[in-house]
Order: structure tokens, then C-alpha cells, then sequence
């Protein structure tokens, strides 16, 4: 009757989540479950020198392994598109286009955006830990923080909450040093529906100047 109860007592346990059994089900959803990802996106800077912070809204699709169209609709228009080989930016005000060259690798300016490989990136240069298991804006959701193991790393701390019913995530701050940031927050999260890969392949409106990137 004892070992009963025991065992009755421990089933009844919740055991909290620790660090590698978080990363565990965040990498089988990005590699596993997740083909295309569709989202509203606010982005937040903030700066030491800056009065207030800069907030700039869109919408953004993705699609394995690393296409990517990030359509900015205030307070600027802007779009930031890759088929996986070129990154195109384009300021439709300015009737500019940025072209980079990205199939050497991760571009690292957009790396938040380039699910899955943003977590890749994480795993490889960054030493990470399970800080809260919480509710974040009625959401059960884990936040990860991440520290670099080297220090020529660009971000010097990162966060990222994530989602624990479909193990995505919905937030995530990049610091620059300790009083710069970025913040990115996913809502209206769609995930696996189609989109055609001419979608990410970007032409150049006649008349638009084209710049090739300095970064290259």
C-alpha cells in the first residue's frame, strides 16, 4: 500500500524543464515540424543616444532553410527579401535597393529573423540557460538566455521567450553592451502554410538604383 502511494504521489509531480530538454524541443520543432513561418513583427530599438526608442511594424513569411521576406510598413516602407543566396534591401521612399551577397553563409544583421538557423547560430556561439518557466502576455512560455563564449561575438547578451505549446518563439532581445537593444515580437503566428518560392525572389523595379552592399 506504501510503494501505491509513492507512486501515486510521484506521478502527480510536475518536474520543471531544464536547459537541454528546452533546447531539445525547440530544435525538433524548427527541424522537424516548422516549413514555413508567417507573422505581424514589431521591432524595437533602443540606444544609449537615442531620446526614444524606434519601433517599426510588418509582416514577415519564412521558409526553409533560409528564405526570408520582412515587409516593413511603418513608420517607413521597407522591405528586407533573400532567396538564401542574395539579401536583397529595398526603401521604396528612397527608390534605393541594397544587394548582398549571403551564400558564404548566415548574414548576421538579420540572423533573429533566419529561422531555423538563428537557433543554430545561438547553440554554436553561445552559452545558453533556462532562466523562468512563466506566463508571458498569456502565454506559457520558457525564457532562454544566452552569453557569448567568446568576446567577439557582435550581441553580448541575448534573450528569447518561447512559446511551450508549439515550441516557436514569440521574443527575442539582442544587447549591444548593456544600454543597446533590439527587440523582435512575433504575433499572429501561422506556421506550414504554402508559399511559392518566387515569393523571395526579389527583381529590381526599372529605374530603382541599385547599390552593391560595402559588407561583401
Amino acid at each position: 500500500m506504501r510503494v501505491l502511494l509513492l507512486l501515486f504521489l510521484f506521478t502527480g509531480l510536475v518536474f520543471p524543464l531544464n536547459y537541454d530538454e528546452a533546447i531539445e524541443k525547440l530544435t525538433d520543432s524548427f527541424n522537424n515540424k516548422l516549413e514555413t513561418f508567417r507573422a505581424d513583427v514589431t521591432q524595437e530599438v533602443k540606444m544609449a543616444d537615442m531620446a526614444e526608442p524606434q519601433v517599426l511594424t510588418g509582416k514577415i513569411t519564412i521558409k526553409k532553410p533560409d528564405k526570408i521576406m520582412l515587409e516593413y510598413t511603418a513608420p517607413v516602407k521597407q522591405d528586407i527579401i533573400s532567396d538564401g543566396k542574395t539579401l536583397w534591401v529595398y526603401f521604396k521612399e528612397q527608390n534605393q535597393v541594397i544587394v548582398q551577397d549571403v551564400s558564404g553563409g548566415e548574414n548576421k544583421d538579420n540572423i533573429i529573423f533566419q529561422l531555423p538557423k538563428y537557433l543554430k547560430f545561438l547553440k554554436e556561439k553561445y552559452v545558453g540557460s533556462l532562466k523562468e518557466e512563466e506566463k508571458y502576455e498569456e502565454k506559457e512560455a520558457v525564457l532562454l538566455e544566452f552569453v557569448p563564449k567568446t568576446e567577439w561575438e557582435d550581441f553580448t547578451r541575448i534573450k528569447l521567450w518561447v512559446d511551450k505549446e508549439n515550441w516557436l518563439p514569440f521574443s527575442t532581445t539582442v544587447y549591444v553592451g548593456e544600454s543597446n537593444c533590439i527587440t523582435v515580437r512575433f504575433s499572429n503566428i501561422k506556421t506550414n502554410e504554402t508559399a511559392e518560392d518566387s515569393v523571395f525572389d526579389f527583381k529590381v523595379p526599372e529605374g530603382v538604383e541599385k547599390i552593391t552592399s560595402l559588407l561583401q
